[in-house]
Formats: C-alpha cells, sequence, structure tokens
C-alpha cells in the first residue's frame, strides 16, 4: 500500500493547460449532479495528476469555509492554481454553465407540468442529494479520520455543531489546536 502511494505521489502535480482546464471542469460539469460535484472533481484532478488526495483535501478543507457554493469555490481555487486568474475564471464558468443551462430547460418544462408531478420529481431528487452526500462523507473520512484522536475530534464537532448549535467556524477554530500538532508531527 506504501508502495502505491509513492508511485501516485510521483505522477502527481502535472500541471494542466487551460484547454485540459476547461474540458475538465466542462465535463464535471455536464456529468456531476448536486452535492457530489465535489467527488467528481477530486477523481479528475486525481486520476490525471494535478494533484495528491491530501492536497485535494486540504484545498476542500479551505473552499467548505468560504461563503457560497464548495464546488464553485473549489474551481476557483483549483482554477487559480493551475493557471492564475484566467484558469480561475475558465475553471468557474466551464463547471457552472451547463447547470445553468440545464436549470433554465428543466425550469420551462416543470412550468407546464402538473404541481404534484413536480412536488414529486423533487422529492426524487433531495433523496437521491442526501444518498450522495452520505457517500462522499464516507469516502473523505476513510481519508481524513486516521486515528482515534481524529474520530474523537470529528465526533464532538459534529455534537456541538448538530445538536449544540454553536457555529461551525467556532467549533473547529476551538478544535484545531487539538488535531493540529498532531498531524504536523
Amino acid at each position: 500500500m506504501v508502495e502505491g502511494k509513492e508511485l501516485a505521489a510521483t505522477a502527481v502535480n502535472q500541471r494542466p493547460s487551460l484547454l485540459a482546464l476547461v474540458l475538465g471542469f466542462g465535463w464535471v460539469g455536464v456529468t456531476a449532479f448536486g452535492g457530489n460535484i465535489h467527488t467528481h472533481l477530486s477523481q479528475l484532478c486525481l486520476s490525471r495528476g494535478w494533484l495528491t488526495e491530501g492536497e485535494f483535501l486540504t484545498a476542500f478543507s479551505w473552499c467548505q469555509n468560504l461563503p457560497g457554493p464548495n464546488a464553485t469555490n473549489l474551481s476557483a481555487y483549483l482554477g487559480y492554481r493551475f493557471g492564475g486568474a484566467i484558469g480561475a475564471m475558465l475553471a468557474t464558468l466551464a463547471l457552472v454553465t451547463p447547470g445553468m443551462i440545464g436549470v433554465f430547460l428543466i425550469a420551462g418544462l416543470l412550468a407546464h407540468l402538473p404541481t404534484v408531478v413536480v412536488h414529486g420529481a423533487l422529492t426524487a431528487v433531495a433523496a437521491a442529494g442526501v444518498g450522495l452526500l452520505v457517500g462522499t462523507t464516507g469516502h473523505f473520512a476513510k481519508a481524513a479520520l486516521d486515528d482515534r484522536l481524529s474520530i474523537l475530534v470529528a465526533c464532538l464537532v459534529f455534537v456541538a455543531v448538530a445538536w449544540g448549535h454553536i457555529p461551525t467556524p467556532l467549533v473547529i477554530g476551538l478544535a484545531l489546536p487539538l488535531v493540529w500538532r498532531r498531524k504536523t508531527d
């Protein structure tokens, strides 16, 4: 397993061209659905050797704490990392344009359907989104929660935010010192 990680690390950090960014992020924009866009971006960056899994998780963690949609933040960050300001703009536009066109087309269709059909369709979409979110969380948890302290801190953060209604940035700020030293040693 260690050998595989070393092999993967040697092929990483291949800087993509602007065309590769647009095509890759555009394909994600066409094929990804709802809350799993970051999973598609992860697969795109890892499979092409643009980032290691650790680099992607770090970028995703930072982007989650910024205001706005995670996928848009992540596309702007990754685009900037690989192509500067032009790369950020192109990657973001390539990611969001297919979905924007799809929303306009679907809205036109839904406007002509009975309310009960629209409600049923949106309920199905919401259920699919929850399933995708649970699957993605499980995937990232395997990589991030690699010791008992990390698991304990993650559980405490979940309880504090979900049931304690403490703002997420405050909880993360308080929990960070618990795991920072251990992860950097």
